[in-house]
């Protein structure tokens, strides 16, 4: 892993180290790519539809995440299970990424 260093302006003279992993220590599989058409998922309730035309207009990448004031990700996974039955792209052929936000960094 990589350091970098970070001043902290609560002390003077204090840094803080912070290892950065390097790419593929975190589970992707080594031939993953990231789709050049790239998408969000912030569309509410539109979710469904809007992932299904996005996906037959060619888009591989869908991105999502944990706040339900924006994002439906319920909304994504019925997207594509919409999609599959109608013969769309398999799972694999398809990056979907999600974030993790805590309540206190969520929209009020």
């Amino acid at each position: 892993a990589q350091l970098w260093r970070q001043r902290r302006p609560l002390r003077p003279n204090v840094t803080l180290a912070m290892a950065m992993p390097q790419a593929g220590e975190r589970g992707v599989a080594v031939d993953s790519r990231v789709p050049f058409l790239y998408g969000t998922a912030w569309k509410k309730e539109a979710t469904t539809e809007l992932v299904m035309q996005a996906v037959r207009a060619g888009f591989r990448g869908i991105d999502t995440a944990c706040q339900p004031k924006h994002y439906r990700e319920d909304l994504v996974g019925e997207a594509l299970v919409l999609l599959a039955r109608e013969g769309g792209p398999q799972r694999d052929e398809l990056w979907l990424q999600t974030k993790f936000t805590p309540l206190r960094g969520q929209d009020p």
